[in-house]
């Protein structure tokens, strides 16, 4: 084939591909159709890097505005649940579930699903083997599917019938030659997907409990475009009120005055951090002012902003078109209400907004998980799990036996809280001795060890995630563990595996550089090396500990020494 006839044919499966998507039926509400994305995947990859890298700088630059974007990354979402049951069966088939679906990780993408457009879609397929097979060795699967990739929601009966979920990728070619040896890139081609599933498979939620209501649903079908309008807008109120709340935590918990020189360059770096990663270049975000939110370039009041979208207003219809609106696209239950009755959630925010406002998201995620186990428990159930478990009194659901909770956040331990005070005095935020007083220790001996950190040189802690007590997992996996993924197998051979690629990667890298001298670039392969196979061996210890045993007893410990290998 030409390249001329295999240029027609690319473009060809593209076009087609691209008219198998729905097109806008309310393009005056967006100004015309919308024009496709025309920047290649590696562009938007590498901004994003670079953005992250810029926010990475300040953090370690600023210990103070670390711990802010921290707070804002982490507590306000409010990651992470408990799993508990007094049933053995059902506890074994939750901890099942829970690996073989890597829910330790879409947790927290549920999280920022939640807290960034307040709705989270998770797929269970009905996949239920047929009668015949080993149900045992059934797990049903989740796969969160991204807010904005839900199009339309059709209804039958007047409820949901099947969700329209619709996005793009791109298809690369077969690497030929030329490709292998960088004389021409590998430039994929976009192609539009599209998928239509089914609403009893669908697990969703919304914060905004106030309203009660599905998107889509008759009179509702257009909220899915008015998002586009609002989503801009209320990512800003979201980001402006995570700022407000921080800034009142650290006036009435942290003791800051807020008049003072310390307060006012603790608001300054924030909003510059805020802008940072919003908007690197500065100019479509402004600094943000209390009571205050962006409004089309031009700092407006909030209660000039609740009538602009019409949440006051006596419309039914109206008022649950456009709070359906703000429910998919930013935190409504901060500035919006449902109508003649407040969110709870705006009241209780008031009293301490930093806390509240992790409660409510907490409260949330509990939810999402209920669900999703109580879709997953009826799939176990058609697979035949569970015959000799009966439903007690009061019980609708078989997972009604799981129980799902959030782990305390008002009371953090001293593990927890002692890099923040450390950080907070370091940077002059609070005295020594307010800090003391945080940690309820003693004045002479914090004082001590303060000093002693603040002259060793301070780094910015580590975010923690909250652990899980019935689950043997307590953290997100790093880059190189998610890279390095592997499930099957005794912990000695996973080890064995891992080390056999890390050290296969190595040799790869060292024959590439076999005809140079340079021996800077050769010790730094190695260095490398042994980091990885230290990290291999440390994680292999902390999950043989994991499950109670002690160093000696893993078999991680009974490997042959790895150095041998690499030296080999």
């Amino acid at each position: 084939m030409s390249k001329r006839s295999a240029r027609r044919k690319r473009k060809k499966g593209s076009t087609l591909a691209a008219t198998a998507t729905q097109t806008n039926p309310f393009p005056w509400l967006l100004g015309g159709r919308e024009k496709p994305e025309t920047r290649g995947v590696d562009e938007r990859n590498s901004r994003a890097d670079l953005n992250a890298q810029q926010i990475d700088t300040e953090r370690h630059r600023d210990p103070i505005v670390f711990r802010a974007v921290d707070y804002f990354d982490k507590l306000p979402l409010g990651t992470g649940i408990n799993l508990e049951s007094d049933n053995d069966t059902i506890l074994l088939a939750a901890r099942r579930f829970w690996r073989a679906n890597d829910l330790e990780a879409v947790q927290h993408q549920v999280a920022i699903e939640l807290a960034q457009t307040a709705m989270a879609v998770a797929h269970l397929p009905k996949d239920v083997p047929p009668e015949g097979l080993d149900s045992l060795g059934y797990t049903p699967t989740v796969e969160l599917v991204p807010t904005g990739q839900v199009k339309r929601i059709a209804t039958k009966h007047g409820k949901p019938w099947y969700f329209r979920r619709e996005w793009e990728d791109r298809e690369y070619p077969e690497p030929n030659g030329a490709i292998e040896k960088g004389r021409t890139p590998l430039v994929g081609m976009p192609v539009q997907y599209q998928q239509d599933i089914p609403a009893e498979d669908i697990v969703y939620t919304a914060i905004n409990r106030g309203a009660r209501e599905l998107r889509g649903v008759s009179m509702l079908q257009p909220a899915l475009y008015w998002t586009k309008l609002y989503a801009r807008t209320l990512k800003m109120i979201y980001v402006h009120s995570v700022a407000k709340a921080f800034l009142a935590f650290q006036v009435k918990i942290q003791g800051m005055e807020e008049g003072s020189e310390a307060f006012k360059d603790l608001k300054t770096r924030l909003e510059d951090s805020l802008i940072n990663q919003l908007d690197p270049s500065g100019e479509e975000y402004k600094a943000l002012a209390t009571g205050q939110a962006l409004i089309t370039g031009q700092n407006v009041d909030v209660a000039v902003l609740n009538s602009k979208v019409g949440a006051d207003s006596q419309d039914d219809e109206k008022r649950r078109l456009l709070l359906q609106a703000a429910v998919a696209t930013g935190l409504p239950e901060v500035f919006l209400s449902d109508g003649n009755y407040a969110n709870l959630a705006s009241s209780m925010s008031q009293s301490n907004p930093f806390f509240r406002l992790m409660q409510s998201h907490q409260a949330t995620l509990v939810e999402f998980f209920r669900k999703v186990f109580e879709k997953a428990f009826d799939r176990y159930l058609e697979a035949g799990w569970f015959k000799d478990v009966a439903l007690e009194p009061g019980m609708v659901h078989i997972s009604d036996y799981l129980k799902i909770s959030a782990p305390d956040i008002l009371t953090p331990d001293i593990a927890t809280l002692g890099p923040v005070v450390t950080q907070l005095t370091a940077g002059g935020n609070i005295s020594l001795q307010q800090g003391a007083e945080l940690l309820g220790r003693d004045w002479e001996e914090t004082k001590e060890q303060l000093l002693a950190e603040k002259a060793e040189g301070l780094t910015p802690p580590s975010p923690a995630t909250p652990g899980f007590p019935s689950l043997p997992f307590s953290r997100t996996p790093t880059g190189f563990e998610q890279e390095n993924r592997d499930d099957t197998g005794t912990l000695a051979e996973r080890m064995e595996r891992k080390s056999a690629r890390a050290i296969a990667h190595f040799r790869n890298q060292m024959i590439e550089l076999s005809g140079s001298k340079d021996r800077t670039k050769a010790m730094e392969l190695y260095l490398t090396l042994v980091k990885k196979l230290k990290a291999i061996m440390n994680d292999s210890l902390d999950e043989g500990r994991k499950f109670g045993l002690e160093e000696g007893e893993t078999e991680a410990a009974k490997l042959p020494p790895i150095e041998e290998e690499v030296a080999a």
